[in-house]
């Protein structure tokens, strides 16, 4: 199911029931593992070489999304509660913007680790001019964010992100982020929160993060809010009465971006698209697919339900781009009490207006 997604616009709401309230050719060989979390961080940061990426490119031939998987890095700490974090970043040299990203715990069904946060790597924030003056703020980087949650493995698990890059052809990297507002905000409580898009511009974006970093706590919904005028994220704890805050970011784009000459690009729409999967069994695994060229996929996202008993929450594991073609996978788990359900996927796009 599609919408338009124009922010400060009506737009069509998607008729699901359990919906949260509110990725052309390839660009060597993927490097060895990362087991130093420490080095990890940034030793998972790979070059952009077949089969880390997959470049997808509209019909027209004007846009281009990169989809770039980098290396794994394995969790340490205590058993039952090991955590690691993985970056992945988005290769500006050759022209690209960074619009989302994703995540994957490592051998889902099975590691015991939930997901944290899927975001924008704020240690790798930068500033670009914009074409009338002033400066935006823009990221290198995507940022995933695991942790197990009680159950003992017999070995760590792993974890790696995912970036998406936009290309718009005429435009370099930073006069693509220029046109890009990020913003960001959490509700303070821990409760359910939307980061709304800016009014006027384009939603192609956003991820979901637990505070602090470190909390007991694990990502049950990161992904566009009912109405699409925003990202909705929720969390939880797995019933030890852990408590923090629930953070979204999101990214608007300009409609017809502006070259730093203040000449104007072209114009551009979005749109987000939708499916519901079920299944049974500790981890579900949902995947979406964006047929055709005319679409871009920006930004991914999902989350679990269970049903009938719908009480029984549902954690993200994987957040995962599409890498042969468009679109996303999502798996999700459920921890202390075993029920049915499944998993909602989204996926945000663009096209040439």
């Amino acid at each position: 199911m599609r919408s338009k997604l124009l922010r400060g616009t009506p737009t069509a709401t998607l008729a699901l029931a359990l919906l949260p309230p509110l990725l052309g050719a390839g660009c060597g060989d993927m490097p060895a593992d990362v087991d130093d979390p420490a080095a990890g961080t940034e030793a998972a940061v790979l070059s952009c070489t077949a089969p880390a990426c997959k470049k997808f490119t509209d019909s027209t031939g004007t846009i281009s999304i990169r989809v770039k998987t980098c290396g794994w890095v394995t969790a340490t700490g205590t058993r039952g509660r090991q955590t690691a974090v993985a970056k992945c970043s988005v290769d500006t040299d050759a022209g690209y913007a960074l619009v989302g990203g994703g995540a994957e715990i490592e051998n889902s069904v099975s590691p015991g680790a939930l997901l944290r946060s899927s975001i924008p790597d704020q240690e790798t924030s930068f500033t670009v001019p914009l074409p009338n003056g002033g400066t935006t703020s823009a990221y290198a980087n995507w940022v995933a964010r695991s942790a197990e949650y009680g159950s003992t493995n017999s070995t760590a698990h792993r974890v790696r992100a995912y970036s998406i890059g936009l290309k718009l052809v005429g435009l370099s990297a930073d006069e693509i982020a220029g046109n890009i507002t990020w913003t960001d905000g959490s509700s303070g409580d821990g409760s359910p929160h939307v980061q709304t898009a800016q009014v006027g511009e384009l939603f192609i974006g956003g991820g979901a993060t637990v505070l602090p970093y470190d909390a007991k706590l694990y990502l049950t919904n990161s992904e566009p809010d009912t109405f699409k005028n925003g990202w909705y994220v929720a969390i939880a704890n797995n019933g030890d009465g852990a408590t923090g805050d629930a953070k979204s970011y999101v990214a608007s784009l300009k409609p017809c971006p502006i070259r730093m000459n203040m000449t104007t690009w072209g114009c551009l729409t979005a749109s987000s698209n939708a499916t519901m999967g079920s299944g049974s069994g500790g981890y579900i695994s949902t995947t979406l697919t964006e047929s055709g060229t005319a679409n871009m996929v920006t930004a991914i996202g999902g989350h679990g339900y269970s049903f009938p008993n719908q009480t029984v929450k549902r954690f993200i594991t994987d957040l995962i781009p599409g890498t042969s073609t468009q679109g996303t996978t999502i798996i999700s788990k459920n921890t202390a009490t075993s029920a049915a359900g499944g998993n909602i996927p989204w996926t945000l796009t663009i096209a040439k207006n």
